[in-house]
């Protein structure tokens, strides 16, 4: 692009900038907007910056950038845009050698070459801090996920690239640390080559690179794309954060791609777009490109005998998607050297057109552990959704909940390195690798979750096979219940006072049921493929009511005059105000009222305070006060509000058809709308009052339940 279609391009912004510079009058040496023919190296602007980039010092020649830092700051206050035609051009080019640079852009970074020749090279972002320097480099707003990193060239393109400075090589065993932060997402596309979003290859001991990017990684090449290329060796330290996704496009394409040796520690967190998934992956090229796409591929090696171990964690908190115009590709490679430990945890599923997840040569590895807390499927006839080399059979530990594959292919495989073998034989070491998450899904209850089932060993003690969750919140670990296939695991339940029991299963659409055993526990064999979510159907215990004494009997047809009672005393009604009949003598269960007598609020009082002194008593600790309503009464709502008020649950026990009930009463604010919104139901009741079954359904909402003996 010539300046005079970058001038006429920037109209609307010089008139922005025109505005802004009334207000800078008095920094007049700091420019608004700006133009420059060649690198940036120490200035500081407040507007867009647009640059032509020129030759950088002291390199050979072809070698141009927007920004150049070595011993100075740069800061841009909006957008930097570079252009160029020469071999090798960057955005920003940080190569400090001692101290801390920084470079900021305001909002959004973008570069474009426009050199045809498929072996120019293009980065956004290029930093390869020396011995005792610190490249610091910041893109847009963190906290509002702004600022975009842009890269477009014909050759290879890398969105952000980390490296040795080879000129501090002569000067010791050291190199320097680098933190990127980038607020929005980086974008990187070769109309022609290989294309890569973020790549580091840091090979010199004890330095440490932070990348953190608030937005998604896109890398959309022709031969091959990676989202990221981790490449730590020597001690070096290597945090990677991704905050909404990977994608990645080209004949052969990797979502993560971490090649790490020589004692180092990488730590890798990939986020979710807003359709769940994290790494996403196509490949369009041909059988042997699909053997070599990935979503994630991971191969440690130590290298190093005396030094220790390589460490790689690899977190993604959605769906690996891969898929490929031929088959063959994998969701998850891993291979391990001597002294590795790799661990990969995704929160989601792992779908690929080939398998799963694919390990080799793990004989030497310390440990491999991959939690897929989701669906492990191959999509492709004749590709397991999970295979294991025959140096991968017990050194690799596998958790999932469930593993599929396609119609009539082997849910396992075993490889003896020219191919997957599907025999029984050989799926049964591999089922030895895996264990399932066992999922427990509560029923609600008035829209609360109810602790109705737990998991049980056959002598009725907790599950206690669990398997730790990094969940990367830096606390205790969350722990998720698993089996191995052909393991038993029982339930237990506890049904809610109130409801019964019409059934347990153990997959969420409720067509697998669980096998009750003689003793009337119910429980489950875990299936080869797992799948497993253990699930309750209740339902609530319906009592008809009385008919209404309110209402007039019907007629007798043929009556028959009763004989007429001799006149006798009359009984008085009792004084229930003055009742002590629920003290010390049967804390357990309240004498019954009669039948014929009204119970008032007084009397309740009077019920639930005998009862909590005869506890006290027989020193008895008070969970429950237990009231005995004798045969069904009706209740008005001054007696009801005495049984919710309190700080203490209550079971009131009444007959009704001579069957004997409880009513629950829950602790409940009985100043709450919802309390007074269940009086007022009651209220307007014939002659505001109802019995105990009619007021577990007035109210439920508050919790209140009535259930059978």
């Amino acid at each position: 692009m010539n300046t005079q279609n970058r001038i006429r391009n920037l109209a609307p912004k010089i008139t922005a900038a025109l505005m802004s510079a009334i207000f800078l009058a008095v920094s007049v040496n700091v420019p608004a907007l700006a133009e420059v023919n060649g690198p940036i190296q120490d200035d500081t602007y407040v507007g867009d910056v647009v640059v032509d980039a020129g030759q950088i010092p002291d390199t050979y020649s072809g070698n141009v950038a927007g920004v150049y830092v070595n011993a100075a700051d740069v800061s841009v206050g909006h957008d930097l845009s570079v252009n160029s035609q020469q071999t090798n051009t960057r955005g920003i080019y940080a190569i400090p050698t001692e101290g801390e640079k920084e470079v900021t852009i305001g909002h959004n970074l973008s570069v474009n070459s426009y050199n045809e020749d498929s072996s120019a090279n293009t980065y956004g972002i290029e930093a390869r801090p020396a011995a005792g320097g610190t490249a610091k480099i910041t893109i847009g707003n963190p906290d509002t996920n702004e600022g975009n990193v842009t890269v477009t060239g014909k050759g290879t393109v890398q969105g952000i690239r980390i490296a040795t400075n080879t000129s501090s090589l002569s000067e010791g065993n050291t190199e320097g640390n680098t933190n990127i932060t980038v607020g929005g997402d980086v974008t990187a596309t070769s109309e022609r080559e290989s294309v890569t979003g973020v790549y580091s290859n840091t090979t010199k001991p004890d330095s440490v690179t932070n990348v953190d990017i608030g937005g998604a990684v896109k890398a959309t090449g022709i031969t091959e794309a990676m989202g990221l290329e981790i490449k730590p060796t020597a001690h070096n330290t290597n945090a990677i954060d991704v905050g909404k996704g990977i994608s990645a496009s080209a004949a052969e394409a990797t979502g993560v791609n971490v090649f790490a040796q020589n004692t180092s520690n990488t730590t890798i967190n990939i986020g979710k777009d807003s359709s769940g998934d994290a790494v996403k992956v196509h490949s369009d090229g041909n059988n042997g490109n699909a053997a070599n796409s990935f979503g994630i591929s991971a191969t440690l090696n130590t290298g190093d005998y005396f030094t220790g171990s390589t460490t790689a964690t690899i977190n993604v908190e959605g769906n690996i998607v891969v898929s490929s115009e031929a088959a063959g590709a994998r969701g998850i490679y891993a291979n391990g050297g001597a002294r590795t430990n790799l661990n990969i945890q995704v929160k989601g599923d792992v779908t690929s057109n080939g398998a799963g997840i694919y390990t080799e040569d793990m004989s030497l590895a310390q440990s491999t552990d991959i939690i897929i807390d989701g669906t492990v499927k191959s999509t492709a006839d004749g590709i397991p959704a999970v295979i294991l080399d025959d140096s991968s059979i017990n050194k690799v530990s596998i958790t999932a909940w469930k593993i599929e594959s396609n119609e009539g292919t082997a849910l396992l495989g075993k490889s003896d390195g020219a191919q997957a073998l599907t025999n029984d034989n050989s799926q049964g070491a591999v089922a030895n690798c895996i264990s399932y998450i066992i999922r427990v899904t509560q029923p609600e209850i008035n829209n609360t979750p109810a602790n109705v089932l737990s998991l049980a060993n056959a002598d009725g003690t907790a599950w206690s096979t669990k398997k730790a969750w990094a969940n990367g919140t830096g606390v205790d670990p969350t722990m998720l219940d698993v089996a191995g296939e052909g393991q038993k695991v029982y339930v237990k339940l506890d049904v809610p006072a109130g409801y019964q029991l019409a059934g347990v299963y153990a997959d969420s659409a409720r067509t697998v049921a669980l096998t009750q055993g003689e003793n009337g526990s119910y429980y489950l064999t875990v299936p080869r493929g797992g799948g497993i979510d253990v699930n309750v159907a209740l339902t609530l215990i319906q009592v008809e009511p009385d008919p209404d004494p309110n209402l007039a009997p019907e007629p007798n047809p043929n009556p028959v005059t009763p004989d007429v009672p001799v006149p006798g005393p009359v009984n008085p009604t009792p004084d229930w105000s003055t009742d002590t009949s629920s003290s010390a003598a049967a804390p357990e269960s309240a004498a019954p009222a009669p039948a014929s007598a009204m119970i008032t609020a007084a009397h309740i009082q009077s019920m639930i305070l005998g009862q909590l002194s005869a506890m006290q008593t027989l020193g008895q600790p008070v969970t429950a006060i237990d009231l005995n309503l004798g045969a069904e009464p009706n209740l008005s709502a001054d007696v009801v509000f005495a049984l919710f008020d309190g700080n203490t649950a209550k079971m009131c026990r009444f007959t009704h058809n001579g069957q004997n009930y409880v009513l629950f009463i829950p602790v409940v604010d009985t100043g709450s709308a919802a309390f007074a919104q269940c009086l007022a139901i009651l209220n307007a009741e014939p002659n505001g009052m109802a019995g105990p079954i009619r007021l577990s359904q007035i109210f439920a909402p508050v919790g209140a339940t009535v259930s059978q003996e």
